[in-house]
């Protein structure tokens, strides 16, 4: 989150919480970088120890960092008023003024990512000052990734879906594989992340210089956090992109060209060409699918899970011969990708994939029979997989056809 100290003063004043700061965690934990208080004991001594790990690794990797030392609170609910809470999405956010770091309460590996980010936010020197927000939320996004690798595809492929959805979304798609190993034709295709209906565009050419008209100071971009994070994928993507081509160096640069030319921020228009992305959304969405791995790819993958089971049930089913779930799997041994990138992953390799399709598609036991007056014959369907689960309910009629090889 950004650290901008406009939005917590305009809040005291407007709603009178002068005086009323919420109060510190109970414990605190000293250590070699600063300060760290929690309200439990292990968690305290947790995350002082990932704060002398982190910050030399953020002092080694950029120029013109504060040296003076932190304080981090580790909160249940992230506040810094009393009565007054952040958005339960939101995992951490960096107040200015004191160098204090706010972290929800958390597992190791998240609470390890979100110091990292805040880190960024908390140490760059005076010299980064023209850095736009919305770039400094990137190279913060980058920082994360670059600081927890164990989890970086992960993290990679949640920044690169947001700033896939700043050009559109990106569309991925199902493929039939025969168990032969031959690559059959694309089933069924989705856009992610689906855009909220109703919302704009991201204008490539100004976002960064405004934020698309939602930046600026700490308030708005905490909104963009919660409402848009398009724009974060934004930032993300440029800035990964300057410092892959040119080094972190060139990115502090332009932020000393800026200042040196009294400017008060970075150009959106020298970020753009530094990164060789330009404007143009079929380029941004290239240079996107060449960034997403086998690992990026999985985790997406498991991200849409619900959403694939949905796709096979409910657009593939109605033109597929198969019966059931399990005759999809063992018919088209489906693989999923980007539509346009070439690496493809086994369905059945997502976690809960397989068992969610085949409780939404269940087997089906199939007789026949003939109307009481023999004037049709029909087929009876029953769920094989929990023939239990109705066992008196009467069979519902339809029209014959020829049985299904």
């Amino acid at each position: 989150m950004p650290r901008r100290p406009v939005f917590l003063l305009g809040l005291a004043l407007v709603l009178g919480l002068t005086g009323c700061l919420a109060p510190p965690p109970r414990l605190h934990v000293e250590t070699g970088h600063g300060t760290v208080r929690s309200d439990h004991r292990w968690t305290g001594h947790m995350v002082a120890g990932l704060l002398d790990s982190l910050v030399p690794e953020v002092q080694r990797r950029l120029p013109d960092t504060r040296p003076e030392k932190l304080e981090v609170w580790v909160q249940e609910t992230l506040s810094v008023y009393r009565g007054w809470s952040v958005d339960s999405q939101v995992p951490a956010f960096t107040v200015e003024g004191d160098g204090r770091i706010h972290l929800l309460a958390g597992e190791r590996i998240e609470l390890s990512a979100s110091l990292a980010h805040e880190l960024v936010h908390a140490m760059l020197g005076p010299s980064w000052k023209t850095l736009p927000p919305v770039a400094e939320e990137g190279l913060a996004d980058w920082m994360q990734e670059e600081l927890n690798r164990q989890v970086a595809g992960s993290l990679r492929a949640d920044h690169l879906a947001k700033a896939g959805a700043a050009v559109g979304g990106l569309e991925f798609g199902i493929w039939s594989r025969h168990r032969r190993g031959r690559r059959g034709s694309r089933l069924a295709t989705l856009t992610f992340p689906a855009i909220e209906e109703g919302r704009k565009p991201i204008d490539l050419a100004r976002a960064l210089d405004d934020g698309d008209g939602n930046s600026g100071g700490f308030f708005r971009p905490y909104q963009v956090a919660v409402s848009d994070p398009r724009l974060y994928g934004l930032g993300y993507l440029v800035v990964s992109r300057i410092l892959e081509l040119e080094g972190v160096e060139a990115l502090h640069a332009l932020c000393v060209r800026a200042a040196d030319e009294g400017r008060e921020q970075v150009p959106g228009a020298w970020m753009l060409e530094a990164s060789r992305l330009g404007t143009d959304a079929a380029v941004w969405r290239r240079i996107i699918t060449r960034r997403i791995r086998y690992g990026e790819l999985m985790a997406l993958g498991r991200q849409l899970v619900p959403a694939l089971i949905d796709l096979v049930v409910e657009d593939v089913g109605p033109r597929s011969d198969a019966r059931s779930g399990r005759e999809f799997l063992q018919e088209h041994d489906p693989v999923f990708g980007l539509v346009d990138g070439e690496l493809r992953v086994d369905l059945e390799s997502l976690p809960g994939f397989t068992e969610g399709l085949l409780e939404a598609w269940p087997d089906r036991r199939v007789s026949a029979g003939v109307t009481p007056d023999g004037s049709a014959v029909f087929w009876a369907a029953g769920t094989l997989s929990s023939p239990s689960a109705a066992p008196e309910a009467p069979a519902v009629a339809t029209p014959a056809r020829r049985p299904l090889p």
